[in-house]
């Protein structure tokens, strides 16, 4: 592929893990984009080994070769992942009207950049379409007709938006007790399970109770009536559950390094609605596990690490 074919611009969010950072750049360097932004978060003073690991990291980044216009934004000190996130996200669309977003530890598919690049083209001007997904929790389960479905739900391994859509994102929630108060929750989630799930979550983040930044664009998204489009087919894998991730420490996730599959066709769905059985799939399968699936789970990981402290060294 020529260094000209891919004009859409990515932004490669980065902090302390150097072994993903470079499968991940690898596959950036693959299609060897025209516009790169790499924003990083800065070692945090708890930790000794961090501001080595964040310079290896950091370092990998030199290993562009291509014809490329490159922006850095490599902070000193580390404001966490609500900050450093939603504050490297704001400065990727003060440069650029649409893009891409891939954290560290996200693999796509080579497909998954002309998926996403396709459909920002496509749907530029329809302000229904807030996000484009590249990931895909539906084992295999084809939703619709198209090469795509649109959910309520947006997943963040890999995706892409518009300016348009990022100003509608509020991380300090501003507007929650005005939408409790008009009960908006209820009109987007009609089962009373999800509607609970997502207000507990919201709850959080209004009060600054959790440090993330994914909560308020998926705010963003509910309250402004927004959709995403979701791959039938998963585009991109999650390879950083491990015990120094800063949130997917569980390596037993049930959506952990889940294979990524080719999507060699763009075929549009015929109807522009929310599929509810692939959300409330999701739900359960991903965010709200039944509690029996969860003392499973919780079985295994036990056993696992059992079987880790008797191994002898």
């Amino acid at each position: 592929m020529e260094s000209s074919s891919f004009d859409t611009p990515i932004l490669f969010l980065i902090f302390n893990r150097p072994q993903t950072t470079e499968v991940v750049f690898k596959r950036i360097r693959e299609v060897r984009p025209k516009h790169l932004f790499i924003s990083a978060d800065g070692p945090r003073q708890d930790r000794p080994d961090e501001t080595r690991l964040c310079a290896e990291a950091r370092n990998i980044i030199t290993a562009i070769d291509w014809d490329c216009d490159v922006k850095t934004r490599y902070l000193e000190n580390n404001l966490g992942c609500r900050i450093a996130v939603s504050s490297a996200i704001s400065w990727f669309f003060d440069n650029v009207n649409e893009g891409i977003i891939l954290e560290d530890d996200c693999v796509p598919d080579a497909c998954f950049f002309h998926f996403t690049q396709s459909l920002l083209d496509y749907y530029r001007d329809d302000t229904r379409i807030m996000h484009i997904g590249g990931t895909n929790f539906q084992n295999g389960i084809t939703r619709g007709t198209g090469s795509y479905y649109f959910s309520r739900l947006n997943h963040i391994w890999g995706w892409a938006t518009w300016r348009r859509s990022w100003k509608k994102y509020d991380l300090v929630l501003s507007t929650y007790p005005e939408i409790l108060e008009r009960s908006v929750l209820s009109h987007v989630f009609y089962n009373r399970d999800m509607r609970n799930f997502w207000r507990k979550r919201f709850d959080l983040a209004y009060n600054n109770k959790i440090d993330t930044w994914d909560i308020q664009w998926q705010y963003a998204m509910t309250v402004n009536n927004g959709l995403s489009v979701i791959p039938n087919k998963n585009l991109v894998t999650n390879i950083g559950f491990h015990d120094a991730a800063t949130h997917t420490h569980d390596g037993f996730h049930v959506l952990a390094n889940i294979p990524t599959s080719p999507l060699n066709e763009l075929q549009h769905p015929s109807l522009m609605i929310p599929n509810a059985d692939a959300d409330y799939y999701s739900f359960r399968k991903y965010f709200c596990p039944p509690k029996h699936k969860k003392l499973m789970h919780l079985l295994r990981r036990t056993v696992s690490n059992i079987r880790k402290s008797s191994t002898p060294l």
